[in-house]
């Protein structure tokens, strides 16, 4: 609103009132980026690990090796791995 009067008065030719406006604008601009810079960002999901394996498979793996074998592993939110 700050600008449009500053317009106002710019089209009256009274430019100290309309510098006093732009200033007032501007003052207004950056109190609220000031306040909105200090919100708080929101939390990291949790993450997730997620083992699939078929019911076949299952009965068929007659070892824990096997059962690694076929078994799926998907990984959500951890650190990549180091290899």
């Amino acid at each position: 609103m700050h600008k449009q009067v500053a317009y106002a008065y710019l089209n009256l030719g009274d430019l100290k009132k309309a510098s006093r406006a732009l200033d007032l604008a501007m003052n207004l601009k950056l109190e609220f980026l000031a306040v909105k810079s200090t919100e708080k960002p929101k939390p990291k999901l949790p993450a997730k690990l997620i083992v699939s394996i078929m019911k076949a498979d299952i009965d068929a793996a007659k070892s824990p090796a096997d059962f690694r074998k076929v078994a799926s592993v998907e990984r959500n939110g951890f650190p990549a791995l180091k290899k």
